[in-house]
């Protein structure tokens, strides 16, 4: 019955031509036939635009989504979603990011989960994600539900989020809760995502699904520690999307996150850390844009 399942994988890209190529290839070698490999180029700079124009003209899976403009992981895992349940024949969207390779197997295993052990009734279903030299990737380390362990004979954990590195999710669900959040751009729109689902339907990591998740680092996002003065201006979005989260999930949430902030802007001043009053000033400004920042969900049949 697995055989019969169809998957859409959806990648979104963006100046990472070596990483994706070596994802595609991954792709095409699952034991599990997959039905479309949708490509969401971020309006890459590099060689993704030749790259991938050529492979597509070449292999009828691959669809090939260039955009115009540079939409983020939000927008483009919100495209990409949206790209797969327009064709009708396709079951399940498979998200993941370019540096994702998935092993031979990755998405039988899923399938398996999906349709064997948990007779489709589930929201979503992430893979268990190692880094490079086989430890937990801890960028992607999912959060528990108070019953976790109830399936794990069943190589299932219980989880309220996962992050879009292997995520697996039915068209059933993304037609009633709607689609990630296109205009959190970046951060938190996989967390976003993922609890609106498991709030609804159980969601579970599946533990003998692999993948392996090629960052330059394992680290999780680590704001006061960041070195990198590129990378400091997308934590910017991460308090502002975290903000609405808390805004939208209750009072008791919200308040204590907007304290915590509020003490950090304070102390922040007093603490020896790399780029002090840049991320002084992106504190205040996710803060800022968080206190009134009121996205809108996207579902399937409005286009």
């Amino acid at each position: 019955m697995t055989n019969e399942l169809k998957v859409a994988a959806i990648v979104v890209t963006f100046n990472k031509v070596a990483f994706l190529s070596k994802n595609i290839e991954h792709l095409l070698n699952q034991d599990t036939t997959i039905e479309e490999i949708i490509i969401v180029d971020n309006a890459s700079t590099d060689d993704t635009e030749t790259y991938m124009t050529s492979l597509a003209a070449n292999n009828p899976k691959i669809n090939y989504q260039r955009l115009t403009k540079n939409i983020g992981g939000a927008g483009g895992f919100s495209h990409g979603i949206k790209t797969a349940f327009d064709n009708p024949v396709i079951d399940y969207a498979w998200v993941m990011d370019d540096d994702t390779m998935p092993r031979n197997n990755s998405l039988t295993t899923l399938l398996d989960a999906a349709h064997n052990r948990l007779a489709d009734n589930f929201g979503f279903l992430v893979s268990n994600t190692r880094w490079t030299d086989g430890h937990a990737a801890l960028m992607n380390v999912p959060e528990t539900t108070s019953d976790w362990n109830d399936r794990v004979a069943d190589n299932l954990v219980g989880i309220k989020t996962g992050t879009f590195v292997s995520f697996m999710t039915s068209r059933k669900v993304v037609s009633e809760l709607g689609l990630p959040i296109k205009e959190f751009f970046i951060w938190s729109d996989d967390l976003e995502f993922s609890s609106r689902i498991s709030k609804r339907y159980p969601s579970y990591l599946v533990t003998d699904s692999l993948v392996d998740h090629e960052m330059a680092k394992n680290q999780g996002v680590k704001f006061l520690e960041e070195t990198d003065v590129n990378r400091l201006g997308r934590y910017t979005y991460s308090f502002r999307n975290k903000m609405y989260i808390e805004r939208r999930d209750g009072h008791k949430g919200y308040l204590r996150y907007k304290i915590s902030l509020l003490l950090l802007m304070l102390t922040l001043p007093f603490k020896s850390v790399d780029f002090k009053w840049q991320k002084e000033r992106i504190l205040l400004k996710g803060f800022n844009q968080g206190l009134f920042f009121k996205p809108t969900v996207e579902f399937l049949n409005k286009r």
